[in-house]
């Protein structure tokens, strides 16, 4: 199981994905996206059903999940600080 839980000025991102893993295929719940505050992520980060947490937003954030993962002893990728997405094309 994936989950993301979106920043809140783009749900509509996650959600996308969310369907994309749907309509792929993948069984029911193996992506979920989480709408969430701030104040419920540690609780889900500390949940038996999740393996690794990834996070793109600010180093504030990145401090609190990565210290949360942490002491779960959960992976983490984490992209902090940055707006500026990219996309790689393997064509070229």
């Amino acid at each position: 199981m994936s989950v993301a839980e979106t920043c809140f000025n783009v749900p509509q991102c996650a959600l996308a994905i969310e369907d994309i893993f749907r309509r792929a295929g993948f069984p029911e719940g193996a992506f979920q996206t989480l709408l969430i505050g701030s104040d419920r992520v540690n609780h889900v980060i500390a949940d038996r059903r999740v393996a690794a947490v990834t996070l793109t937003g600010s180093v504030g954030a990145g401090i609190s999940v990565a210290t949360q993962a942490g002491k779960e002893l959960k992976k983490s990728v984490l992209e902090l600080g940055g707006s500026d997405p990219f996309y790689c094309d393997a064509q070229r």
